[in-house]
């Protein structure tokens, strides 16, 4: 059992929470998922922790159930596989607000990430967090390959 100083939501909230999510099971049925209250409950906890990860707030529902939404029909997430994939999409999709200054609704960022992990990044979580998104990023702030400053070859690294 975790500690009170463990626990991301409250206990309420996490109730709260844990509803909402099994509540998806209806749509997600449709594709092959059904979330048990202890999935749920993990993917609530893995969403606290990846906000306060990336410094990030939300009100209401969040992004969560639009996460699972837009990810249930995934090729490559048949089965447990959407719920265990769930945390590091999360990740992905708070990294990838803060990188692009917000540019994004949440919305079509969605959108992207899930036609990008069933396209482009064949199903791969890595190639979704490393390649895809480094191109979305200087897509959606306008950068190319030389506006990333090089590191200055003739400094010392710093030692104290």
């Amino acid at each position: 059992m975790k500690s009170e100083s463990e626990l991301i939501l409250p206990p309420q909230n996490l109730a709260r929470e844990v509803a909402a999510l099994t509540a998806c099971n209806t749509l997600l049925a449709r594709h092959g998922h059904h979330l048990t209250p202890a999935d749920a409950a993990m993917l609530a906890e893995a969403r606290g922790r990846s906000l306060a990860a990336h410094g990030r707030v939300e009100f209401g529902e969040g992004i969560l159930p639009r996460l699972l939404y837009a990810f249930c029909d995934a090729p490559a997430l048949r089965g447990d596989a959407l719920a265990e994939a769930v945390p590091e999409l999360l990740d992905i999709f708070y990294y990838l607000k803060n990188e692009t200054a917000e540019r994004l609704t949440d919305d079509e960022l969605l959108d992207w990430m899930a036609d990008s992990f069933n396209t482009t990044c064949h199903g791969s979580l890595e190639l979704l967090a490393v390649r895809a998104a480094e191109g979305l990023i200087r897509s959606v702030l306008g950068l190319d390959g030389d506006d990333y400053p090089e590191p200055d070859e003739e400094e010392e690294p710093y030692d104290e």
